[in-house]
């Protein structure tokens, strides 16, 4: 019975053998499809799956607007020290006519800040809308 169990597997392996040899034949040497170990001992081809994967524009993400979004507050962050700085000095010259240096850098952080949350609110609104009907413009 172990001889013919060992004959069994030997023509098993002779079929493998000879399914790799001509598989191998047909990929040309083996080059562009090496054969796994499942192909060789049963003969069947695994499954090639075709995924295909979408590429997204990194101006379509929600990472975008979250750089663009901490760009301009920085941005404008840098331009409100800016304007500190030119009132404290005008300040300092004694350039201060109706006490306006002291309320200036106020009024034009609240105008920037304001400008800026409401620009990223109407981008940030436009691009949920956009991924919501499928459509994304800028």
């Amino acid at each position: 019975e172990e001889m013919l169990d060992d004959k069994r597997n030997i023509s098993k392996f002779r079929e493998a053998y000879e399914y790799s040899k001509n598989r191998m034949q047909q990929t040309r040497g083996g080059a562009d499809h090496p054969i796994t170990i499942m192909e060789a001992t049963t003969g069947k081809q695994k499954q090639k799956h075709n995924h295909k994967v979408a590429v997204v524009p990194f101006k379509e993400t929600f990472a975008y607007h979250a750089v663009e979004l901490i760009s301009q507050s920085s941005k404008i962050g840098l331009s409100v020290i800016a304007v500190d700085v030119m009132s404290m000095i005008s300040r300092v010259m004694g350039y201060n006519p109706w006490n306006i240096m002291e309320k200036i850098s106020g009024i034009f952080s609240k105008v920037a800040y304001t400008g800026l949350i409401t620009l990223r609110l109407c981008v940030l609104k436009r691009y949920f809308l956009g991924k919501t009907f499928g459509k994304f413009r800028g």
